[in-house]
This record gives structure tokens, sequence and C-alpha cells, in this order.
């Protein structure tokens, strides 16, 4: 059994994460992530090939368009594949809101706690 670790991700909450687990976060979208997302979505088993397809559709978006698009991303990886993602983007008329539009996570890979890392730290990014 692997030796467990603590990280803090803000002032009164812990994950704890297998001291092997090497993790990156990233906000920029690159090509290869339109299949990546594509795989993550279809293999969860909650969405419908028609939201699969909405989902690939925003990661598009924001590869053709960038900022403009309205959609921001969240991306998780490990050495080799993306683990999960989340898409979020300003809302209209406000100062400073955002809508959470995906959040998705490869199910085999530690799907509470890369669920609960994903959603501190977007909400933490403006």
């Amino acid at each position: 059994m692997s030796q467990l670790t603590k990280h803090i991700i803000t002032r009164d909450e812990y994950l704890i994460l297998p001291d092997n687990l090497m993790i990156n976060f990233r906000r920029k979208v690159y090509p290869k992530d339109v299949e990546a997302v594509r795989d993550i979505v279809a293999s969860s088993g909650f969405f419908t090939s028609k939201e699969v397809e909405i989902a690939v559709e925003l990661v598009n978006e924001r590869l053709t368009k960038g900022l403009k698009s309205g959609y921001h991303f969240l991306l998780t990886e490990d050495e080799k594949n993306l683990l999960g993602y989340t898409c979020f983007g300003p809302i209209a008329t406000t100062i400073s809101s955002y809508d959470l539009y995906w959040i998705v996570v490869f199910y085999v890979c530690f799907f509470e706690t890369l669920l609960k890392l994903l959603t501190t730290i977007t909400c933490s990014l403006n």
C-alpha cells in the first residue's frame, strides 16, 4: 500500500493523495485535448452522445477563438493522460461571477479526490 500525504488546498481543507500520484494542472488547451475530452466524457457513463459532442465543441471553440470564446478550462493530467477537467466561463452582466459548465473526471482515477480538487481549484480562479 502506498504512503499517503496530506495536501493543503485551502486553509481548512485537506486532500489525502498517494505519494506516487503525480498530477499537474494547466489552463491552456491543446488540440490533443479534443479527443481526450471526448474519451473522458464518454467513458464516464453519465452523459449522452449529444452531451459528449457539446463537451468537445466547447474545447474546439476555445482552440478556435481563445479567450473570446468565453470558455475557460482547468485540466489535470498525469505523465501520460488527461485525468479530468473543468470548463467554466463568466456570466454575462455580472462583475465577477462564473458558471461551471463541465466537471468530468476519468472514473478509474481517484474519482472523488480529483472531483473535489478540481472543484476547489476552479472556484479559486478568477
